[in-house]
């Protein structure tokens, strides 16, 4: 959801609201403080002895908050149980205050060998336990869960606050209670020293929910037989399992969590009936918990049969109200990987703490519900069912940034897949993952997968286009892949489904070209997407290195570095051409004072009005590129280094640093190719400079293409109005040793020597050195070609414009 939206403030949800509260508004900070004034009140009074105690601590809480989240700290997600874990806080640290030293002649009370069940420090570690893995979740599933289980709000009340559907907060509860299992018992089993135990504790949080596969579920069964230690932990899983409640609820709320729960929803009769007859069997459970990790696995065989009974009394009794399964149609939300409040100072301990607060006054009982009228129609059975829920929309893109794809060889393409649902379920997936240890070397397959939060595969299916093929039927994330026709379909079914992402390599012709479509439709549990992506595919041997969907032509200027004497060689002398004179560096007239020996302008002409996308500038010479180059601009002299050299031709991207209008360029004195050359191959040594720009509303398609090639270049471009730009380097005005052609018709030499845009004017002989542009139409799509003749040039960059497909 866009938190820059119109949406009124009372109804955005807490995450929207705490950003807005960063950002200066306190009129979303209003909205938050009536939001969760009555739960903040409630536990307020529960605390403090009296009302005005009350009001104060309520009061200086918001306040901090407030502060808190205006330096940029406090939560992202969780609102509420952030805010009663720092009433918490707040009331301890009154209480640490005005604290009182108790005398006792009775020493047994500091008898270390006296622990039962009801010892504050083996409660302290207990609490601890479960304390560490709700701190492990992330902040969005902790806020589920307070709401959920602590609070007993619906999934349809909690939506609005998170900003997501019933159905996804019922789906994103059940899998955080899954995890929250998994993690109390990893906290439990850091605990012990015996490694025998480590994998089978790992997995006991599936193998109580049923989802282990057949053989590790054996083999958990078989450690179980004869392990009371393991048997005690499974115990605990269900304890977790379904009183998920009495858990959360003192990690946040400390001791006050019992008067809390019973001013919130009025349980006493039925939960608290079940917790009487649970106490005996929960607090003889603890105590054989803590004997046997002390005496480890060794003497669990002898008194297994002695504790067998109670623990499955435990178990039985507090598995009856089992998870039901998220809904199918549940998708799971969004997951913020915000991280998790930090945890508030350490409660105080037994001797510390403040009397009990007193007891709240009983609810009043509620009024009988009215009978119902039998005059009342009744519902119409022929009235049509609530429209199934939509999935949630994946967005599709790929992977390639604002490159392309090159011909004549395997490609990786990235199909990068975001939604809100979509991403949680990914997120859950790793995080289920992370839970549920690979198996062991050596191990035989076998048994049923486990399949985790996943409701099923998710696929995607490319419609590639004629040339295109399947080159490999897996991905490095652990897709499958398979092909049939101009059809690629790829699944995740045998994936661990934690990938956003697939990797599809996919063989090109060599006679592929110009901008493709790759038609893609995503298929999973609750999504669903489609989208048709747009790429650039290179001739072979050349690469795309920048592309666009939005734009509205490319523009070029470039001039040479060098320059000859006598000064008539600028002008081609009857007898041979100019670069074969004794070549020295070249100073344009007007050049900015330069730290390097050669400078040479040019002016760039882009429509007024236009924004430049993207700017690359090529340079090159005869004997090899220069290992870098000064480029004027408004901060004056910047170096720029080379990003990729190819053959005797460096580029690099210099979006950013150029605007229309004049441009100099600037090379070393060592790095150009001087000396007297009457009678050898001519000398060369420039630059080119090539942008493209947008005008608003543009949706011209653009690809450039680094070519740095003496072989013949052929681009398929589509039918419409177009224009091209080249740099070129090696030509000559004595023999043209390149030809170019659009849709079949030739066009003037691209191999004379003369760049566009040079400040010395049309004329000036650049000497080797070639940028220019053309502008053309085409009735019917064709192909933009450059011939090579002999001996043949360096086509350094070509960027084509044509119309996007309607």
């Amino acid at each position: 959801m866009d938190t820059s939206s119109s949406t009124p403030l009372a109804q955005q949800s807490d995450p929207e609201l705490v950003k807005a509260t960063r950002t200066g508004d306190t009129g979303a900070y209003a909205v938050l403080y009536e939001r969760h004034l009555g739960s903040a009140r409630r536990l307020a009074r529960i605390l403090a002895a009296d009302e005005a105690t009350a009001d104060d601590l309520v009061s200086e809480s918001f306040a901090k908050i407030l502060q808190t989240l205006q330096e940029g700290g406090g939560p992202d997600v969780a609102f509420r149980p952030y805010l009663l874990r720092s009433m918490r806080n707040t009331f301890y640290d009154r209480v640490r205050r005005d604290k009182k030293v108790t005398f006792t002649d009775d020493a047994r009370v500091f008898d270390a060998d006296a622990a039962t069940a009801d010892d504050p420090e083996v409660k302290k570690l207990d609490k601890r336990y479960a304390s560490n893995a709700f701190a492990k979740l992330p902040e969005r599933w902790q806020m589920v869960l307070w709401h959920t289980e602590v609070e007993e709000d619906s999934p349809a009340d909690i939506a609005p606050l998170l900003g997501m559907t019933p159905n996804g907060v019922a789906a994103l509860a059940y899998r955080a209670r899954e995890r929250l299992r998994q993690l109390f018992l990893q906290e439990h089993i850091a605990d012990s020293a015996d490694e025998n135990c480590r994998w089978t504790v790992d997995r006991l949080g599936a193998h109580v929910r049923g989802r282990l596969a057949a053989r590790d579920s054996k083999k958990v069964d078989d450690h179980l037989s004869a392990c009371v230690p393991c048997k005690i932990l499974v115990m605990e899983l269900a304890e977790v399992n379904s009183g998920m409640r009495g858990v959360l609820a003192p990690i946040v709320l400390g001791v006050a969590a019992g008067s809390y729960l019973a001013t919130s929803t009025g349980i006493a009769a039925g939960a608290g009936f079940l917790a009487v007859l649970a106490e005996p069997f929960l607090q003889a459970a603890n105590w054989i918990r803590r004997f046997f990790q002390q005496l480890g696995t060794k003497g669990s065989i002898a008194t297994g049969t002695a504790t067998a009974t109670v623990i499955a009394a435990v178990a039985v009794a507090l598995t009856l109200d089992d998870d039901p399964e998220p809904p199918e149609s549940a998708a799971p939300p969004a997951v913020n990987e915000s991280p998790a409040p930090e945890e508030p100072a350490e409660e105080p301990s037994e001797e510390d703490e403040a009397p009990d607060p007193p007891a709240p006054e009983p609810d009043p009982e509620p009024e009988p519900e009215p009978e119902p009228d039998p005059d009342d129609p009744e519902p119409d059975p022929d009235e049509p069912a609530d429209p199934p829920e939509e999935p949630d929309p994946v967005t599709v893109r790929h992977g390639l940034g604002d490159r392309g794809l090159s011909a004549g060889g395997v490609n990786t393409l990235p199909i990068v897949l975001h939604g809100e649902e979509f991403a949680a379920n990914r997120e859950e997936a790793r995080t289920f993952q992370q839970a549920t240890p690979e198996e062991e070397p050596g191990e035989e397959p076998g048994g049923e997968p486990d399949e985790g939060p996943d409701e099923g595969p998710t696929t995607v299916t490319v419609t590639v286009p004629d040339g295109v093929g399947l080159a490999s039927e897996t991905t490095p994330e652990g897709w499958s892949c398979g092909a049939e026709a101009l059809v690629v379909i790829c699944s995740d079914a045998e994936a661990d489904g934690s990938s956003d992402r697939v990797s599809i390599d996919l063989s090109l012709s060599p006679d592929l070209s110009g901008f493709q479509s790759f038609d893609v439709a995503v298929e999973g549990p609750g999504v669903s997407g489609k989208e048709t992506l747009r790429l650039p595919v290179a001739p072979a041997g050349t690469s795309a290195i920048y592309s666009t969907t939005a734009a509205t032509g490319t523009e070029a200027a470039g001039n040479t570095w060098m320059s000859c004497r006598p000064a008539n060689c600028r002008h081609r002398p009857l007898w041979a051409p100019g670069e074969n004179w004794w070549l020295h560096p070249h100073r344009g007239k007007g050049a900015p004072l330069a730290p390097a020996a050669a400078v040479s302008g040019a002016t760039l002409s882009v429509p007024e009005g236009a924004e430049i996308q993207w700017a690359g500038l090529s340079w090159g010479g005869v004997d090899g590129a220069a290992s870098q180059v000064d480029l004027w601009t408004d901060d004056g002299w910047t170096t720029v280094h080379p990003e990729s050299t190819a053959d005797r031709q460096a580029f690099a991207e210099v979006t950013g640093l150029v605007r229309s209008g004049e441009v100099w360029v600037a090379a070393g004195f060592g790095e150009l190719p001087m000396g007297h050359c009457h009678d050898c191959s001519m000398r060369w040594a420039g630059w080119g400079l090539t942008v493209v720009y947008a005008m608003p509303g543009a949706d011209d398609e653009v690809a450039v293409y680094q070519t740095a090639t003496d072989r013949d270049f052929s681009l398929a471009v589509p039918a419409g109005e177009g224009d091209a730009t080249y740099v070129n380097w090696g030509g000559s005005e004595d023999h043209a040793d390149l030809s170019w052609s659009v849709g079949g018709r030739d066009l003037a030499s691209p191999s004379r020597s003369r760049a566009r845009g040079s400040n010395e004017g049309p004329g000036w002989y650049t000497f080797g050195v070639d940028v220019g542009r053309e502008e053309f139409s085409l009735g019917a799509p064709g192909r933009l070609s450059f011939a090579q003749g002999s001996p043949p040039n360096l086509l350094g960059v070509v960027a084509v414009t044509g119309p996007g497909p309607d």
